[in-house]
């Protein structure tokens, strides 16, 4: 019952946290569009050539970005562990075996729903089954004018890939008219581990964007989740889309309770795109089948 109490009041402390967060200026949303329409990036040009040169710096931030991670990708292609590194992050060697081969690589099935068994989450290292859906919907809030909803579904049709499918819903109140965005994902992933308090995957799919235009790009996606002990996990996930050039992120933290198959959660979520970012409190619920 301890975990229960626990679980609980934490989750009221994260509420209280988020829902004293100041609101926001109205006109989040249509700055968010703006940003992937490149407006502001225009607007800079025409700056630097006026010789703005605060704005010429502000232009070049993603490049700086760009330059950032092909030096990390560089560094790690030409090290001298990359054959491993490359080779554990596909087979099911843990990280620090690269040599040795997971013993339940292939034998790893899912739990009826987690904690199904003691002391075990989403996955057994034997006995279970070999497909799974689970479906998941949360609401969303920054403030009192800019609030919204997100509906998650998850077919697995073997325990190494599953498809994720995302629809998230925001509106902005702006006096007598509501603005609205609307991002759609769809996720083919491969669950890296499959431990079983312990799942890590990474995926690559769509993401879009509906506003006043559609944006359409490829994305890319990893999350872990940590069964820390019955009936509590821990949830984070981060994916970023390519639309008109610019990288949308996405970001969710959140701390799931689970009660036999049904899912109750409370968490943060996220989206930026360059200097635009929305930020708010997540309370969800979900079921296992």
């Amino acid at each position: 019952m301890k975990p229960v109490l626990l679980c609980v009041a934490l989750l009221c402390l994260l509420s209280l946290i988020f829902a004293s967060l100041p609101a926001h200026a109205q006109g989040k949303l249509e700055k968010f569009e703006k940003e992937v329409k490149n407006e502001s990036s225009k607007s800079d040009d025409r700056d630097d050539e006026k010789g703005n040169k605060s704005s010429k710096g502000d232009n070049h931030g993603g490049h700086h970005d760009d330059d950032f991670w092909s030096e990390v990708i560089y560094d790690i292609v030409s090290s001298g562990h990359a054959g491993r590194f490359f080779k554990g992050l596909i087979s099911g060697a843990w990280p620090t075996e690269w040599q040795n081969h997971n013993p339940y690589f292939w034998t790893a099935s899912y739990a009826p729903y987690p904690y199904a068994f003691p002391r075990k989450g989403r996955f057994l290292h034997t006995g279970g089954k070999r497909s799974a859906v689970s479906m998941t919907g949360h609401y969303f809030h920054e403030s009192k004018a800019l609030h919204g909803y997100s509906l998650w579904s998850r077919f697995s049709a073997s325990p190494f890939l599953n498809i994720e499918t995302h629809i998230t819903g925001l509106t902005e109140a702006l006096g007598t008219d509501n603005d609205y965005l609307v991002f759609y994902d769809v996720y083919v992933n491969y669950q890296r581990v499959r431990h079983e308090n312990v799942v890590f995957w990474y995926g690559a799919g769509m993401k879009s964007m509906q506003g006043d235009d559609t944006y359409h790009g490829p994305a890319m996606t990893t999350g872990l989740e940590i069964y820390a002990g019955r009936p509590v996990s821990l949830y984070g996930m981060i994916n970023i889309g390519r639309l008109n050039a610019q990288a949308v992120w996405e970001t969710q933290i959140r701390m799931n309770l689970h009660l036999n198959r049904a899912l109750f959660y409370a968490g943060y979520q996220r989206f930026a795109v360059g200097r635009v970012a929305i930020n708010g409190v997540v309370f969800g619920a979900g079921i296992y089948f």
